[in-house]
């Protein structure tokens, strides 16, 4: 169980976007002309559809189906390029929580007292992503830059990113996520769920996000209390790594 909630956590962090610069415009395409676009035009659209945002609150379905099984209900609460905060939940009972910054990362097993704290440099490896990427990840909005990523490749599709393939200059993981449908929000089309789909050290991932976008809240700061917790076991990320091979 332990393993588990702190594999679930970790995933959380781990399965980052490309980061991507945010316009104010949100405008409309029919499918069948953006299809008739250039790759470059079609990169200037979807990009031109993100409009700027400060605060995102959005309650939402973290799930597991693969190496290990878990899933439970949440509450996503961030502020833009700064936090991120996942709270939880099994039966209205808070089990477990996310809890990242810019400078570090902490995922906590509140039903077992166990928890993991690390660098956000440390977790992302050499791969220069930052808190802000994964955020775009999280919401679908994530673009390599026009020029292309040797990290990250973009699919494009009815004017929204429908996939994501990249690695995080980690030679043992690569990961791709599919975006099926996106919604419009006051923060341009988010994606309703984000399928996540890798392999790690010859183990398949399977792994899902879904966000409900009808009850999300934009833009309305929120106060976020998060300490690190004390009298808790603290697991080291490369032990975390060592477990993951046993799930």
């Amino acid at each position: 169980m332990l393993k588990n909630f702190i594999y679930l956590l970790f995933l959380a962090v781990l399965l980052a976007g490309c980061r991507s610069q945010k316009q104010a415009v949100a405008p409309s395409v029919d499918a069948a002309a953006f299809d008739t676009l250039s790759p470059k035009k079609q990169h200037e659209f979807v990009e031109k559809s993100f409009i700027p945002w400060q605060w995102a609150y959005i309650p939402a379905n973290v799930s597991i189906s693969s190496p290990a099984s878990i899933s439970a209900g949440g509450r996503l609460t961030m502020q833009r390029d700064s936090i991120i905060h996942l709270s939880l939940r099994v039966l209205g009972m808070e089990v477990a929580v996310l809890y990242a910054d810019t400078d570090s990362v902490y995922a906590v097993d509140k039903f077992h007292k166990y928890y993991l704290a690390e660098s956000l440099d440390r977790i992302m490896a050499s791969s220069g992503l930052s808190l802000g990427d994964i955020q775009d990840m999280l919401l679908g909005q994530a673009l390599p830059p026009a020029k292309g990523s040797p990290m990250c490749t973009a699919t494009l599709a009815d004017g929204a990113v429908s996939a994501l393939e990249f690695d995080l200059g980690r030679s043992d993981v690569m990961l791709r996520c599919v975006y099926p449908a996106h919604e419009p929000t006051p923060a341009g089309p988010v994606a309703t769920s984000t399928e996540i789909y890798g392999v790690k050290d010859d183990k398949k991932i399977a792994a899902s996000i879904r966000l409900n976008l009808g009850s999300a809240r934009w833009n309305s700061p929120r106060s976020i209390n998060f300490s690190q917790p004390k009298g808790y076991k603290r697991i080291h990320f490369d032990a975390l790594l060592k477990s993951l091979k046993n799930l």
